[in-house]
């Protein structure tokens, strides 16, 4: 099955789960940081995009992860306590997994329901190739 099939296939099944997760690779060599959103993962693409695209901090992933955890959360949800964490430890049962592999520029979005079904591809290409080509 090509990605953008398991993407329509996803898409039907993000009605039960939606829950996202993003591990933000350092270039320190120390452990991963784990971004979650128990509900957004149909935007989580574009969010990413979003960020990507200002070719800010594409070089520390600290900053970075800073910049896309406060781009996930809508102002009207800063003080929840539920919906949204950041940790180290990556979690099962989710709809998207997003990979950001800062010192290899690199990005690999997941379907979880299809762990050999995924996308891998240079922070650049998905700025200018990818996300304008992807049926998201």
């Amino acid at each position: 099955m090509k990605f953008s099939e398991s993407i329509l296939k996803w898409k039907y099944q993000m009605m039960k789960n939606e829950s996202v997760q993003i591990e933000v690779i350092n270039q320190h060599g120390s452990s991963p940081v784990y971004l979650y959103s128990h509900s957004d993962a149909l935007s989580m693409v574009s969010t990413i995009y979003n960020i990507l695209s200002q070719k800010k901090r594409w070089d520390d992933a600290d900053y970075l992860a800073r910049m896309i955890f406060c781009a996930m959360i809508p102002e009207n949800k800063w003080f929840e306590e539920k919906g949204y964490a950041i940790g180290t430890t990556l979690y099962d049962e989710l709809a998207l997994f997003i990979s950001l592999n800062v010192p290899k520029q690199t990005i690999k979005i997941q379907i979880t329901s299809d762990l050999y079904n995924y996308q891998e591809m240079s922070f650049e290409d998905f700025v200018n190739k990818f996300y304008n080509s992807a049926s998201l």
